[in-house]
């Protein structure tokens, strides 16, 4: 890096980074904000899990320690405070990362059918960059130069070295890994059991949103910390300080709410379904039944006149206690209206069910 400083460039670039913290942490609020409705119904009413604990920490960490790096990095303080203090607010915003990146591990954990070995993988990458990045926070930073008797307390990368660089190439190498992993997954999915379900369909589209927007933002955080103006190191800190959590909570509530809009409604039809679950005991003839049922996403099934309570599940090995993204199907024998007197024919229809984090 360039020793050379230019101050009325500094300036500019210190007053465009002030005005990115506002802007990002408007909006925020403004998430969190329209969140509000789905958020209530989707993270508060729904049962205390990990993944709930993750939204809240999550949002409210963000909501709640952005003030504190509004007042260090947008207000003027004096040399004397932010010649040790500077290191602070990049340890305080941290956690911000950490968070959406613990919604990933768990998300593809999830994705892999819970698999130990998978989600151990995971926990010593998060360490790692965890610990990494608290390393460069707290020995690999320098305060901003002031330009006048006071001024905000900014850090900048020291002169020649790259550790701020990986600061954020870090998380991008983690979400690069795990986006990697779950395309191979997904694929792997796809070539034993046909075409993946809308509920997984979704869950990798929200991923790679995440990813793309989340990598391109650490990406050019690293390119700007490591170009030869160190007056403009900082300014894309606001973006993957505060970007990536509003994306993971949105992912999260996203992928709850459109799993709860997979109530299925058919009628007399049969799925071409590429699955062929062994077939459940026909049920008695009804001369009133009809063929029009209902199947919600925990996978009740309900006809006019006849209870369908037992339905054979299919047992796959792959999707088994997964609680994110993967589907069984249900099969179940429905009467005819009018069947032949002799022999009862029947409709065998089956049912993805999507199953979502919770």
């Amino acid at each position: 890096m360039s020793a050379s400083f230019n101050p009325s460039l500094a300036k500019e670039m210190i007053l465009v980074t002030q005005y990115h913290f506002s802007c990002m942490y408007a909006v925020c609020i403004w998430d969190w904000i329209i969140s509000l409705p789905n958020e209530r119904r989707y993270i508060w009413k729904s049962k205390w899990t990990l993944v709930k604990g993750l939204y809240l920490f999550t949002r409210y960490y963000v909501l709640a320690v952005v003030p504190y790096l509004l007042w260090a990095f947008c207000t003027n303080h004096e040399w004397s405070l932010c010649r040790w203090a500077f290191k602070i607010p990049v340890i305080v915003a941290t956690p911000n990362q950490l968070g959406a990146e613990a919604i990933l591990l768990v998300r593809t954990y999830a994705f892999f059918g819970r698999d130990k070995r998978v989600l151990a993988v995971l926990v010593c990458m998060i360490l790692g960059l965890l610990s990494y990045q608290l390393y460069v926070a707290t020995s690999a930073m320098l305060p901003l130069p002031f330009l006048g008797e006071t001024g905000p307390c900014f850090p900048m990368s020291r002169p020649g070295e790259a550790q701020v660089l990986g600061f954020f190439v870090a998380p991008l190498a983690f979400d690069t890994i795990i986006t990697i992993i779950t395309l191979a997954k997904a694929y792997s999915m796809r070539q034993r059991n046909g075409s993946s379900s809308q509920i997984i369909q979704v869950f990798l589209k929200e991923g790679f949103f995440y990813y793309f927007l989340i990598s391109g933002a650490n990406l050019m955080n690293g390119i700007f910390y490591f170009q030869p103006h160190s007056e403009m190191s900082a300014i894309m800190i606001p973006l993957s300080v505060m970007l990536s959590p509003v994306l993971a909570c949105r992912m999260i509530i996203d992928i709850r709410a459109r799993a709860d809009h997979r109530n299925v409604f058919l009628s007399g039809g049969q799925s071409s379904g590429p699955r062929r679950p062994a077939p459940a005991p026909p049920l008695e003839a009804n001369p009133g039944a009809t063929t029009d049922f209902a199947i919600t996403a925990g996978g009740d099934v309900a006809t006019q006149g006849i209870e369908l309570g037992n339905i054979s599940k299919l047992d796959d090995a792959d999707y088994k206690d997964s609680t994110v993204g993967t589907g069984t199907y249900h099969s179940v024998q429905l009467p005819y209206e009018h069947g032949p007197p002799q022999v009862y024919g029947g409709i065998r229809v089956d049912v993805e069910k999507g199953v979502i984090i919770r």
